[in-house]
């Protein structure tokens, strides 16, 4: 009687890896296996087994479950750096003069404060960088000034003496209807607006 010779085929090198997550006594455990397809695997276990293809495109990554709950918080990444950078300076101006963290524990005049990010951003708009008497940056005074009353407001010591109600809004809406009437009748002339590119 002639011999029945059976040959075992190697299995591809390329096997896609899976991964089997085994829940017991609240616990995950990630275990890589070979398993070929997405599967149910029977209930051996006191919660049963799952397999999961992990073979994923080139861009691609298993989701970490900390990426669903980081989403959900304040995205304090999107402030840039070279903000905060600025912001710096001017508050050190302020601290080296009056000392750190002043305004904590005094409070803080929203008017005062109010009054010097205006100056500091005119005479930005202006065309001066910085601020004759320190060198500092106006724009990093601002954001100090800036800084300063949300603070203040957060901390529930900012003097609050804000403009008593007005027509603001109303005011500001009826005059924008004009400006917009105006460059519309204009768009014609084609003026040329000059700016600090203008000066030789």
């Amino acid at each position: 009687m002639a011999t029945r010779h059976t040959t075992k085929t190697p299995a591809p090198k390329n096997t896609p890896k899976y991964a089997t997550l085994s829940k017991c006594a609240g616990a995950s455990t990630r275990v890589v296996s070979t398993q070929p397809n997405l599967q149910q695997v029977p209930k051996g276990t006191a919660q049963g087994k799952v397999a999961i293809n992990l073979e994923l495109g080139p861009l691609q990554k298993p989701t970490n479950p900390k990426d669903a709950i980081a989403s959900t918080k304040l995205p304090l990444h999107l402030w840039p750096a070279t903000a905060t950078a600025m912001g710096c300076l001017g508050l050190l101006d302020g601290a080296t003069k009056y000392g750190l963290n002043n305004y904590r524990a005094l409070g803080a005049k929203a008017s005062v404060y109010v009054g010097a990010v205006k100056r500091h951003l005119d005479a930005w708009m202006e065309g001066e960088d910085n601020a004759s008497d320190s060198g500092v940056p106006h724009l990093a005074n601002a954001l100090a000034c800036l800084a300063i009353l949300v603070d203040c407001q957060a901390a529930g010591n900012l003097v609050d003496d804000r403009s008593y109600p007005g027509g603001y809004h109303e005011l500001v809406g009826s005059l924008t209807e004009i400006a917009n009437r105006l460059q519309a009748d204009r768009a014609h002339l084609a003026p040329h607006h000059y700016t600090k590119q203008d000066v030789a």
